[in-house]
């Protein structure tokens, strides 16, 4: 078996050996047999794939809640072990969705969003951009009518923080914007000459194993304390 993990605050190209390529979100990864007869991968986190075409053999990408099987497509699989939910988006051909009983839950078309709740295993399935969705591989952060609560989740993974929100009506609140590699202080900045927020970000601090806390930033709304 080989592994490729992508650590916290980055994002990682792969090649598999049979021609498929992809990208690792931050926080990720993907195992596969070095034999890559099978087309069999595991991950974990959030990974988007550009499957290689080959009608006779299907690949099959194995999570800890859904399976997704495929002959040659591209689409965003998001899995993250602390996430209550899993989720599929599909940019082109299509996917087959299969629970961990090897039984088919849907067959998604292009920019389709599937969501499995992985407690209720109730399944919501909506029309998108795809494309918006998987921007992250190319460095870009495009945040379409997104509540500060889904927002502040994105960038933990991405920049490998922790974020607190002051206030349901901030929680709640939607924004729409678009960021290409910004660093997260230029994004707060951002985000407070747009809409009435304001932060705080502090400082790593050391803690007593001499390793060092992950940066904190705190956001409320401008009216509130």
């Amino acid at each position: 078996w080989a592994e490729i993990h992508s650590l916290m605050g980055t994002r990682t190209k792969f090649r598999l050996p049979d021609g498929t390529e992809g990208w690792l979100n931050s926080g990720s990864s993907i195992k596969y047999p070095v034999n890559f007869e099978s087309r069999r991968v595991e991950i974990s986190g959030e990974a988007w794939f550009d499957v290689a075409h080959n009608k006779s053999k299907e690949f099959l990408v194995i999570t800890p809640s859904l399976d997704i099987k495929v002959v040659g497509t591209r689409f965003n699989v998001i899995a993250y072990n602390d996430e209550t939910t899993a989720e599929v988006i599909l940019e082109k051909g299509k996917v087959v969705v299969l629970n961990k009983e090897n039984n088919t839950i849907n067959e998604l078309e292009p920019d389709q969003h599937f969501i499995l709740d992985k407690k209720t295993k109730i399944v919501t399935q909506t029309h998108i951009n795809a494309e918006l969705y998987s921007s992250w591989k190319d460095g870009l952060l495009i945040l379409k009518n997104e509540t500060m609560s889904e927002i502040a989740k994105r960038l933990e993974r991405r920049y490998n923080v922790e974020i607190i929100l002051h206030g349901d009506s901030l929680k709640s609140s939607v924004f729409r914007a678009t960021f290409l590699d910004e660093n997260l202080e230029e994004i707060c900045k951002l985000l407070s000459t747009v809409a009435p927020v304001k932060y705080k970000i502090h400082k790593r601090e050391k803690q007593p194993d001499n390793t060092f806390s992950k940066t904190k930033i705190e956001i409320w709304m401008k009216d509130e304390t």
